[in-house]
């Protein structure tokens, strides 16, 4: 099993909470990988002792493959149109059996257990637990018990997707690294790729950041690795957008160690590990390291403002989505508003520049807004995030495309909210 002491201690206190409660529960359980999250709904299976015919785990569709060769290689546009008609398929198919159970009183108090951590279901998962949040009052009258198993990489997409879930009746699961260990079978798999699939910022990686990253495995060193300041930063955002969370906060600390009297830099170290922790599941730390980071940067901006202003608005967005997850939702939106008036200001003399960043703190602070019950301001906020980034996605899909999907699924989710 990949689950450690600790790890198993955190699911056997929810299965407790799971027992006690009657109708309607809502758990989210955030994992470091999926070998943890396959474990989890094993043990919680177990200590909750919900029979196997009250238990229905969620049977993710695959498309049929076609029998047919084609006449000639498909070209890249071809492609990518049947990989998008199958995705279409396995959408409707999964949707469809979520209706069937829902509307199905013979299933009453029953668990519905939606296991999203293997990578390859997130194209997909995203999109249900938007569905899910839509029916969430079917999930109520039937007093359903919902468990999602979510990648912590991911958790941010969990809250913007289902905020209504989280409003009743929810208690979270988060397993950080110190939680579940990685068996030989799961770095045989990690060793061939990213376990979650990469980012768009990756197209920027060149041979020598590889060279760099190399040096870098190897040694565990700045110093002896040859890299300047500059060099760990790139490389500790590149290893963030390949999801490798935990190299990623070894090179922040490192660098951290590096520049101790360079407050430009230690603030910026600062801000990776907060991430690079998140990544991890370990909230408790980030929101330290974020308010850190917050704290160095607002210093630096007074007397300098155009140097660091930009840092201060990014740290603040990262401390306001960490505010949000663990509770703080009057300090989320003081800070999101903070960002966003710094990033409008910003955005007024250089919109190429600021505009998409203007838009990312809109859609955190909407979140914020909505959690403190100003569903009119979170709604207002969602719109311009989206308004700022139509003609950006126009221009860059694939840069900006996602940003704008993520800002329309929130502004749909706010709209939808009574």
């Amino acid at each position: 099993m990949a689950l450690t002491l600790p790890g198993i201690a955190k699911l056997r206190n929810a299965a407790l909470v799971l027992r006690e409660t009657t109708g309607y529960a809502y758990l989210p359980i955030i994992v470091p990988h999926e070998e943890a999250g396959r474990d989890a709904l094993i043990e919680l299976q177990r200590a909750s002792a919900v029979p196997d015919d009250q238990w229905h785990e969620t049977a993710w569709p695959q498309a049929a493959a076609s029998t047919e060769l084609p006449p000639e290689p498909p070209t890249a546009e071809a492609r990518a149109e049947e990989q998008r008609k199958a995705l279409e398929v396995q959408r409707k198919a999964l949707l469809q059996s979520f209706d069937t159970q829902l509307v199905q009183d013979a299933h009453a108090g029953h668990t519905l257990v939606l296991d999203a951590s293997p990578s390859t279901r997130h194209a997909l998962a995203a999109e249900v637990v938007t569905y899910l949040n839509q029916r969430r009052e079917q999930l109520r009258q039937h007093q359903r018990r919902l468990i999602v198993v979510w990648p912590a990489a991911l958790s941010d997409l969990l809250l913007g997707g289902a905020p209504d879930l989280w409003s009743q009746r929810a208690l979270s699961v988060v397993l950080a690294g110190e939680d579940a260990v990685v068996t030989a079978i799961s770095n045989a798999i990690r060793e061939a790729g990213p376990i979650l699939p990469s980012r768009a910022t990756l197209t920027r990686t060149n041979p020598v950041i590889e060279a760099q990253l190399a040096q870098w495995f190897a040694k565990h060193d700045l110093r002896r690795a040859n890299l300047s300041g500059a060099d760990a930063l790139t490389l500790a955002e590149v290893l963030h957008d390949r999801y490798d969370f935990v190299e990623s906060q070894l090179l922040a600390e490192a660098f951290e160690q590096a520049y101790p009297e360079d407050d430009g830099l230690r603030a910026k170290g600062k801000h990776w590990h907060s991430l690079a922790l998140h990544g991890q599941g370990e909230r408790a730390r980030a929101l330290e390291s974020a308010v850190e980071a917050v704290y160095i940067f607002r210093r630096l901006a007074r007397s300098n403002p155009a140097a660091y202003e930009p840092n201060l608005a990014a740290s603040l967005s990262n401390l306001a989505s960490f505010q949000s997850e663990t509770g703080d939702r009057a300090g989320a939106l003081t800070t999101a508003l903070e960002a966003v008036e710094i990033r409008r200001r910003l955005a007024r003399t250089n919109p190429a520049a600021y505009e998409p960043d203007l838009a990312r703190s809109l859609s955190i602070a909407a979140i914020a807004q909505a959690g403190e019950g100003d569903a009119i301001a979170a709604r207002q906020s969602a719109k311009e995030a989206v308004t700022l980034l139509v003609p950006w996605a126009q221009k860059m899909p694939d840069a900006f495309g996602p940003l704008l999907d993520s800002a329309q699924d929130l502004l749909a989710n706010l709209s939808n909210k009574t």
